[in-house]
């Protein structure tokens, strides 16, 4: 079996276009004897590049319209033209599309793999819908714990054999009220998967590593004095037990108060019925 690996240009952000270039490509790579034709990531309608070119989080609306127009929608008539030309030259297909769901605007980097007698036999998400799902788990304050984490990340320069651990602090479900304020007054018309898309684009692949300090002693110290106003003025926790936490010692020794935290935990979920155990 011969098998083609394609490295070509595409028409930036336009589909018709490209699924040209497919078609082209397709056919000199099976006249010189390809059965199987692969395109590279992203091929239809082209990757992001702006997202490297200029500042994603101001002004760039118009380019994922632009992403989200060119998309490929499965099934769609872009999709079967894939397929026709698989068929037209009797190969295995493989090609690289920005795909959007047919209601919405969510979009995955998806790999398409057409078949010679030009059927969509499997289609490869690079981002699992039901992670996005999940999302649900983190809250205001868990988000920022992860963009923390990711800054963290790329200024440590670290790679997929290391790890960073944080802590999902909240749920979404905490912030309803907050949410409906900020679609109220910055998406009046409705906030739909584009936009969420949109956001992603601005506040994920975008971030970078500033407004990053790397601490010292007297930065630790200032870190922690924040804390003076939520324990000591808010709360009413004396200002010795304020100081004791900053003694480790008070931190590993909390690990003795679990068993205790748990069943407070299940009483609560007891009397509130949220023990489905009960």
């Amino acid at each position: 079996m011969r098998l083609a690996a394609v490295q070509a240009t595409y028409v930036l952000m336009d589909r018709e276009a490209t699924i040209d270039r497919v078609a082209q490509l397709t056919s000199a790579a099976a006249k010189d004897g390809a059965q199987v034709i692969v395109f590279p990531e992203v091929f239809v309608p082209g990757t992001p590049i702006w997202i490297d070119t200029r500042p994603i989080w101001d002004g760039d609306g118009d380019w994922f319209r632009m992403l989200a127009e060119n998309a490929v929608v499965i099934p769609s008539p872009a999709a079967d033209r894939l397929g026709a030309i698989a068929r037209e030259h009797e190969v295995w297909l493989v090609v690289g599309v920005e795909e959007r769901e047919r209601h919405g605007g969510t979009i995955y980097n998806t790999l398409l793999y057409f078949s010679p007698e030009g059927s969509l036999v499997e289609r490869h998400r690079k981002l699992d819908r039901q992670l996005v799902v999940e999302l649900d788990a983190l809250g205001l304050s868990s988000i920022a714990n992860l963009l923390a984490a990711i800054k963290t990340a790329k200024r440590l320069a670290l790679g997929p054999d290391d790890a960073i651990l944080s802590v999902a602090t909240d749920s979404a479900a905490m912030y309803g009220s907050e949410r409906r304020k900020f679609e109220a007054r910055h998406y009046a018309e409705g906030f739909a998967e584009v936009h969420a898309g949109e956001l992603a684009g601005r506040h994920l692949d975008g971030l970078s590593d500033d407004h990053l300090i790397e601490l010292g002693a007297s930065e630790r110290r200032r870190i922690f004095n924040l804390g003076y106003y939520t324990w000591v003025e808010q709360q009413g926790v004396p200002l010795a037990e304020f100081e004791r936490r900053r003694d480790q010692g008070f931190w590993q020794g909390l690990k003795d108060a679990i068993p205790k935290w748990d069943a407070l935990i299940e009483d609560f979920n007891r009397e509130t019925g949220l023990n489905r155990a009960a």
